[in-house]
């Protein structure tokens, strides 16, 4: 039998069993610096590439936990109320799906839920889906616990139909260890494209419109260029990379920004229009999947009647509303394509060095020189002897990183982007000391 690793006395334990791996990845790369300890029992399909496999776990499966049903829920509970393991859990956490956090409510616990995708998923029917937002309700009503979306397209969902002041906590997949180098002669990448038609008939506009120009760029999509396997520096060895998006938010999105990898977008109007006739986003709606576009959700919205129905297919205004609210529009140094001949002119004119040296938040393409002992990062030159790089930012080496901002461990932390005091706590966004309150 199969010894359960011990689990020093000292950690604040977090459960997590996830059907999709990178945002649990990202999480634990975040928290690597505290004194936490996660049970990952995974679900997904990939486990393995993250070593997450779940082992030893009681009840769930791949093919019920996504939804538990009642019944399910209850045999968990069973199962593990006396377990010695989950007796040292403080923390549940729910990605995907934002459902199986139902399994946790009975064990009294703090709950963290940050949705990755329209939560509710696996909860389709309008019966399942609203008793799904009743619980919802009741985890919100618990200041302990938190509901949050990965992206502000999915808060501001969550926030739609069920009420709830959503927060957004977002991926900052420093894990990738890479930041963009572009070598001569690699091509534009083009990311994947849903609908294979639309993705033969924009490389062909594309390259018709580049070929007028008498330029020596080269487009190529992802997995024309790539069979196989590629990494994070294979990326970032790329000029840039081209999207016409099948979702609103997608990890590897947040993997290539923070690489500081020049991106190209359709703008709003563009995305809206290409969408309207060529349903690109199949993943936006889930009704989108079987290719049953409607004009309205199985149930209704909470908020203002101004405010559009997110998966009504039928109406432009309907779309541009909600995708205004994808990754892609929010977040600055994305450059913007109103057509594939303007994208063409863009990629032959982008000042690339520009764009990540904006990223950077610097004010010059100008060439940089190091001296002799110096290594570049970005555009700034630092001592490997006393200095660290990642991402175009130079820290030293004792500090860490907190997004674009140095720390010290020995007296701060860091979590999801945010600077506090070791003897504080993280509470809505802001550091509170824990002698001041419950967090609210």
């Amino acid at each position: 039998m199969r010894q359960r690793p011990i689990i020093p006395h000292n950690k604040t334990v977090i459960w997590v069993s996830d059907y999709h791996i990178s945002p649990v990845h990202d999480i634990k790369d975040q928290f690597k610096a505290f004194d936490v300890y996660f049970i990952d029992k995974s679900l997904s399909g990939a486990c393995s590439q993250t070593d997450s496999c779940a082992k030893d776990l009681k009840v769930l499966t791949p093919d019920n936990g996504i939804a538990p049903s009642p019944a399910i829920r209850q045999q968990f509970y069973e199962a593990y109320k006396n377990d010695v393991e989950m007796n040292q859990v403080k923390i549940f956490m729910c990605f995907h799906s934002v459902a199986m956090c139902e399994l946790f409510m009975p064990f009294n616990r703090t709950i963290i839920i940050v949705s990755s995708t329209r939560y509710e998923f696996g909860r389709h029917g309008k019966e399942d889906w609203q008793l799904l937002n009743q619980n919802l309700q009741k985890i919100a009503s618990n200041p302990k616990n938190v509901i949050a979306g990965n992206n502000l397209y999915d808060a501001e969902y969550i926030r739609y139909f069920t009420g709830i002041q959503t927060i957004v906590l977002p991926s900052l997949c420093a894990y990738t260890q890479a930041s963009y180098s572009r070598l001569n002669k690699k091509p534009f990448i083009i990311t994947r494209i849903e609908k294979k038609s639309f993705s033969v008939l924009f490389k062909m506009n594309l390259t018709n419109a580049l070929r007028p120009l008498k330029t020596s760029i080269t487009v190529a999509h992802l997995r024309e260029h790539y069979k196989g396997h590629y990494s994070y520096r294979h990326l970032a060895q790329h000029p840039g990379i081209i999207y016409v998006p099948y979702q609103v938010s997608v990890m590897s999105l947040f993997e290539q920004y923070r690489m500081n990898i020049p991106l190209f977008f359709p703008s709003l109007d563009l995305l809206t229009q290409w969408h309207f006739k060529y349903r690109l986003l199949a993943e936006r709606a889930w009704d989108g999947l079987s290719e049953k576009y409607k004009n309205a959700s199985l149930i209704s919205g909470v908020l203002s009647p101004d405010i559009p129905d997110p998966n009504n297919e039928l109406d432009m205004n309907a779309i541009r509303y909600w995708l205004n609210f994808s990754d892609f529009y929010q977040w600055p140094h994305i450059t913007y394509y109103e057509s594939t001949n303007d994208l063409a002119e863009k990629l032959v004119n982008a000042n690339l060095d520009e764009i990540i040296y904006s990223a950077f938040g610097q004010t010059t393409s100008e060439p940089i020189e190091c001296l002799r002992n110096e290594k570049q990062c970005g555009s700034k030159c630092y001592l490997p002897d006393t200095h660290k790089c990642n991402s175009g930012f130079v820290c030293r080496k004792e500090e860490g990183w907190c997004g674009k901002v140095c720390f010290n461990p020995a007296t701060e932390k860091c979590i999801w982007g945010l600077i506090c005091t070791k003897s504080q706590i993280w509470c809505n966004n802001k550091c509170m000391e824990p002698t001041n309150g419950k967090c609210r």
